[in-house]
Parts: structure tokens; C-alpha cells; sequence
């Protein structure tokens, strides 16, 4: 009776682990196969954003000022009052905007963290306006 009870539980174990095998199997080939259909790539911020002008104001006078219109690099413009350079050439500006990872639906404060980070202001500023017409030609416009 021991032997048997012995012999039915090692069948399970082993039966378990062949189970076990065949699911690892099919976890590996499913994840060579890519990711699942439902998940797509989210698009860089320079495809959702048309447009995006940003001015901060310090008590002090200093500034941080941004202006960017997708396609049109002759318009686009970076001064920060606060930053060494206090502005910088076009591509740096597009690598700046690619940092972004916001869209139409984005909170207003996360909106605003991520342009802080992104463009290097922070403290207490007296004015920040900011206004971004996303690729529907819907336009956001964010102060505080």
C-alpha cells in the first residue's frame, strides 16, 4: 500500500513537470513570435505635437522661452535664461521634444513635470503659458 501510494505520487510529480515543460515551450515560442497584436507603439511626441509655444516668466526677469512647429525647423526656438547655453540648435531642440511622452489626454500637472524636466526650469516662476496643438488640431492651452 506504501509502494503504491509512492508510485501514484511520483507519476504526479512527473507528469507535473512534463506539464510544466510544455508550458515553457509554448511561453518561449510565444514570446519569439513578438508582441501581442493589441500592443502598438506609441508615436514620438514630434508626430502628435503641430505646434508648441512655451514661455515661463521669473520674478527676476530671467525666461525660459520655446517655440516649435513640426516640419517648419526655421520657426522653431529655444532660450533659457536659466540653462548653459542658454539656447541651442535645431536637432538639440527635436532631441528635447522626443524626451516628451505626452498627448491630448495627458494631466495638466504631468504636462507640466515633464516641460520642466524636459526644458530645465524649475523654482518659483510668476508665469507659465503654454499652449500645444496636438496632430487632430486639437489645442491644450496650460498656465499657471
Amino acid at each position: 500500500m506504501y509502494r503504491s501510494m509512492i508510485f501514484i505520487i511520483m507519476l504526479g510529480v512527473l507528469f507535473g513537470c512534463q506539464q510544466q515543460e510544455q508550458e515553457n515551450d509554448s511561453t518561449r515560442n510565444q514570446a519569439n513570435q513578438g508582441p501581442p497584436a493589441s500592443i502598438q507603439k506609441v508615436p514620438d511626441s514630434t508626430q502628435l505635437i503641430q505646434e508648441l509655444t512655451l514661455q515661463v516668466v521669473y520674478q527676476n526677469g530671467e525666461e525660459v522661452r520655446v517655440h516649435y512647429v513640426q516640419g517648419e525647423e526655421e520657426q522653431w526656438m529655444y532660450h533659457n535664461d536659466l540653462a548653459e547655453p542658454s539656447t541651442i540648435e535645431d536637432e538639440e531642440l527635436y532631441d528635447k521634444l522626443n524626451q516628451l511622452t505626452i498627448d491630448k489626454g495627458t494631466f495638466t500637472e504631468e504636462v507640466i513635470q515633464q516641460m520642466r524636466y524636459v526644458f530645465e526650469f524649475g523654482g518659483v516662476y510668476d508665469v507659465l503659458d503654454l499652449e500645444i496643438t496636438f496632430d487632430d488640431g486639437t489645442t491644450r492651452q496650460y498656465e499657471s
